[in-house]
């Protein structure tokens, strides 16, 4: 199926199909922990506002009461969600000033929450919340939906609105990517929206931590559609300052206060002009530092939909909450591993020079380097560390960083990984490498490509000769220019003669 987005270019002008106006309304008193139904009607119609508010005591709940809607009689919900996330809203309203004037979210003054996304359902709506124990009461809801007697427009025949809600906490580092969203289907996203904990040891809420990544339809070049960082994906640049707008915003950003043990930052980005679309699957991440992150991902996609999993309750929900990388994540479709040694030398030691490590990878080598330049110069013993390269794609900056006594990543130094691929018999075969600045790829004693990308990350595809049995891969990458963290990075993968990536080819390491 080819999905166009119906939101495109009509959202602002009267449909053209029949229909006929309903609301619906509901009162709830204190909570009980158990699921109530705000809204059960029948179809063919599409929900157009939804609102939502609580009694003013009650906002502490917003992340702990919990919001599920399920389209026409499926079993599996395809919104699940705490509320304060679905409305941007992670970290709760008390004390705190919050102003969002996006497209499809709003939350007014005097905490009145709206959702405009457009809803469709052929048969049956019905909106379910769940109010912890005890909250105060005074828990109000209205929805604004049409009825279409003569059936759905074409366009939302088969579309139907998706949300879900993921949190981790504390994410890992580099080279494993904060999850957002992995769905199977066809249909596109329109919305990210985060929340985002920084420890305090941190200087500045700086979401570098490895890029976005978005792969489409089983894409496995995270560069196809990636980035550089959280504030550049959510619109901002050099930081994030409080700013609400039609498609991006931060409503709310905390800066720590001597004392305090966190930051504290809400983003979002809705897609209109601009959605992602996928025929197949879509699978979105985030770089991450070890923050906690939390996550709303809004789509429309054909159903029958992958199964949510379960969601955290009560204190789970906290953001302070233990959530570590969670059980229903997919494993990645590829995952190569690699021994890595680095940072060495800057300039005092040209990237030309050859080394001995680049003829032989000793076991326990250790060996002292200088890197940086004046008051960042650093002296550190470097060894040989394991790590891996989700999808094909190594990033340096994971094992560099703790070695580095600033944020800002050092110039002029380079790095190696090195790493054992065994084929049956000799082959001839071509390898797929993306990277910046200069990189050097040796295959057994062969140098295969000695090549700079001046221009920022780019692809070069080289064919190479495995022999059979055991071959040593080699690769030696500088990073001369580029100081932020998207900077020390590349993407490796044994590829055909059309492109396709050869899956039988891992990339593992001795000792692995």
């Amino acid at each position: 199926m080819q999905c166009q987005s119906p939101l495109t270019g009509t959202s602002f002008s009267l449909p053209a199909y029949r229909f006929e106006n309903r609301r619906v309304t509901a009162l709830l008193g204190g909570g009980d922990n158990l699921w109530h139904t705000l809204m059960d009607v029948t179809g063919p119609g599409i929900i157009r506002h939804m609102w939502f508010t609580f009694h003013p005591e009650a906002y502490e709940f917003g992340r702990q009461t919990l919001l599920r809607i399920f389209w026409d009689d499926e079993s599996e919900p395809s919104v699940l969600s705490p509320l304060g996330d679905f409305f941007c809203v992670p970290f709760g309203l008390t004390g705190k000033e919050y102003r969002i004037d996006s497209y499809f979210i709003s939350l007014a003054p005097r905490n009145g929450l709206n959702c405009y996304f457009p809803m469709p359902f052929a048969r049956r709506a019905v909106v379910q919340v769940l109010l912890p124990k005890p909250s105060p009461g005074g828990f109000y809801f209205q929805a604004d939906y049409q009825l279409c007697p003569q059936g759905l427009p074409a366009e939302w025949e088969q579309l139907r609105f998706h949300a879900h809600y993921r949190m981790e906490n504390p994410t890992e580092t580099y080279g494993h990517n904060y999850l957002i969203l992995d769905a199977e289907g066809s249909g596109y996203v329109v919305g990210t929206s985060c929340g985002i904990r920084r420890r305090q040891e941190q200087p500045d809420v700086w979401c570098h931590g490895g890029g976005d990544s978005i792969y489409i339809d089983g894409e496995t070049n995270p560069h196809i559609l990636h980035g550089i960082g959280a504030e550049d994906f959510f619109g901002h640049s050099l930081g994030v300052d409080t700013y609400s707008g039609s498609w991006i915003g931060a409503p709310y950003v905390h800066w720590t206060a001597p004392g305090e043990p966190f930051h504290d930052l809400v983003l979002y980005r809705f897609f209109y002009h601009d959605p992602l679309r996928f025929e197949s699957s879509i699978r979105q991440t985030l770089g991450a530092m070890g923050d906690s992150i939390s996550s709303v991902a809004y789509w429309y996609q054909t159903e029958p939909h992958r199964p949510f999993f379960r969601l955290p309750e009560g204190a789970e929900l906290s953001p302070a909450a233990t959530v570590r990388r969670l059980t229903h994540d997919l494993t990645l479709e590829y995952e190569d591993g690699w021994r890595v040694f680095g940072p060495v030398a800057n300039a005092e030691v040209p990237f030309a020079e050859t080394l001995p490590l680049e003829v032989r990878e000793e076991p326990g080598a250790r060996q002292t380097y200088i890197a940086g330049s004046g008051e960042n110069r650093d002296t550190m013993e470097v060894v040989w560390k394991l790590h891996t390269a989700p999808r094909g794609f190594l990033d340096f900056n994971e094992v560099m960083r703790p070695r580095l006594r600033t944020i800002q990543l050092q110039t002029g130094c380079y790095a190696y990984a090195v790493g054992y691929v065994e084929v049956p018999e000799e082959m001839e075969t071509a390898v797929r490498i993306g990277f910046d600045d200069h990189l050097r790829l040796r295959v057994n004693d062969a140098v295969v490509l000695d090549e700079e990308h001046r221009t920022g990350f780019a692809v070069s595809v080289v064919p190479v000769r495995l022999r059979a049995g055991r071959n040593r891969i080699l690769v030696k990458l500088s990073n001369e220019h580029n100081t932020t963290w998207r900077a020390w990075v590349f993407h490796f993968a044994f590829v055909d003669r059309s492109g396709q990536r050869l899956s039988a080819l891992k990339i593992r390491p001795l000792g692995w």
